[in-house]
């Protein structure tokens, strides 16, 4: 299966709605279906990138293919090279989890981990700003998960918990429930999820289901984004611990409105019974100050950077 992206140029100036016959592709074999990729040149649109899924009548040694039935859509550059880096690592195993301890901000004895992804190349490590935002809700986001889930497996073999992100694109899946089953139960695994993806009903099924197979639910960037203060009013309900994030918890020492935000925060959770979870914690003061609020723990740089230590080896989880 070649790497090459053959060029092909359709003199229009409106590529909308473009069906491209024997068109020279790049292609790859996911599954049953076949990925079809086109470059295409427009005059006033320069250069632009379409994926489309295609039933094919062949393709010749040379790369060409008669498409029918064909629906293109319209990717940036940027689109195009993160779906192209996200296949590179999926069907060559790059992804990879970091993790970040969380400490019980009483003692500093770590409590558990966060996962988070990665993608590892040689010595190179690709944030996931980079490729991310454009793998969730695409087709390729249920074998990536899968194959997260199967990396945390050795993680959870120690002692302490293991944090793992969940989109609300994954919880959307009719058969989210089946997918989740070979890594349940297993009360150890934590899920997080932001409140802003959970919107359908089905959201919240499988966010009961997961609960029921007693896993813990965090809601994560705490109260960020929409709807703060219906989040409130939710979380008690469907989640069973919050994640205050970054901007409540960064500087809460010297900040007295802060400090006071930070704290109505925490009281709040206390008596709805939810865990309070503190990210971005950078130093000690702010800590100490978090601490005496009520926070039960904490996260950040003060405690350790994300790593790619196999823990299930180290002991260290």
């Amino acid at each position: 299966m070649g790497d090459r992206l053959l060029p092909t140029v359709i003199h229009d100036d409106d590529l909308a709605g473009i069906t491209a016959h024997h068109a020279a592709c790049r292609r790859l074999a996911l599954g049953e279906e076949r990925q079809h990729y086109y470059r295409l040149w427009s005059k006033s649109l320069k250069l632009l990138y379409y994926r489309s899924i295609d039933h094919c009548t062949q393709v010749g040694s040379d790369g060409q293919c008669e498409v029918i039935e064909g629906q293109a859509k319209c990717l940036t550059k940027t689109e195009f090279d993160a779906r192209m880096l996200n296949e590179r690592a999926l069907h060559h195993d790059l992804f990879t989890l970091h993790y970040q301890p969380i400490v019980h901000i009483a003692t500093g004895a770590v409590a558990g981990h966060e996962a988070l992804a990665r993608i590892q190349s040689g010595d190179k490590v690709i944030q996931p700003g980079r490729f991310l935002p454009y793998l969730l809700g695409s087709d390729l986001e249920r074998p990536w998960l899968q194959a997260q889930l199967d990396q945390v497996q050795t993680a959870l073999a120690s002692s302490g918990f293991v944090s793992f992100n969940l989109s609300g694109s994954a919880l959307s899946w009719p058969t989210f429930d089946e997918m989740l089953k070979p890594y349940t139960p297993n009360p150890k695994l934590w899920f997080e999820v932001l409140e802003d993806s959970i919107m359908g009903e089905h959201q919240i099924e499988n966010l009961r289901f997961i609960r029921c197979l007693g896993h813990k639910v965090e809601l994560d960037d705490f109260p960020t984004g929409k709807d703060p203060v219906g989040k409130m009013l939710r979380s008690a309900a469907m989640f069973d611990a919050v994640k205050l994030d970054r901007c409540v918890c960064h500087g809460v020492a010297d900040d007295s409105d802060l400090h006071d935000f930070a704290h109505s925060l925490i009281r709040w959770a206390k008596r709805k019974n939810l865990l309070v979870i503190c990210e971005g914690i950078e130093r000690q003061a702010d800590a100490d100050a978090l601490r005496k609020l009520g926070a039960d723990l904490g996260q950040g740089w003060l405690y350790g950077k994300p790593s790619a230590k196999q823990f299930g080896l180290s002991g260290d989880l």
